[in-house]
């Protein structure tokens, strides 16, 4: 199976997605782009409390919206997933894409700014 590259254009596509957000008020806890493990495919995995407060549902359309408004060319909505900052599946994800194990580039003091690993990419 060929794995599929995460490229320049996904890259600068997702930070500026994740600028229209901040531009709007929506809330970021963290961002990352990350290879989904036993697929071919990549996805902007999003931490936002807004998904504890008003529930899933309403932070896609509230993203919808912002993207509607704000649309950026190079990444839809189907690849983006939101979580609340503390739900097993975002912390999956997160130690999937950045735990043991996985080499990163980027600065040595906590979770990498603009960094890139082996699955993921990270933004914040």
């Amino acid at each position: 199976m060929l794995i599929q590259v995460l490229v320049r254009d996904q890259i600068e596509g997702g930070a500026s997605v994740l600028e229209a957000l901040r531009a709007e008020g929506f809330p970021i806890a963290g961002a990352f782009w990350c290879r989904i493990p036993d697929q071919d495919y990549w996805q902007l995995v999003i931490a936002s409390p807004l998904v504890r407060q008003s529930g899933p549902l309403a932070a896609y359309q509230k993203v919808s919206t912002i993207l509607a408004k704000r649309p950026v060319t190079t990444v839809s909505t189907s690849d983006i997933s939101i979580f609340s900052p503390t739900d097993p599946e975002y912390l999956r994800l997160r130690e999937y894409a950045f735990g043991p194990g996985q080499f990163g580039v980027g600065p040595d003091n906590g979770l990498p700014r603009n960094a890139s690993f082996a699955d993921a990419w990270a933004y914040v």
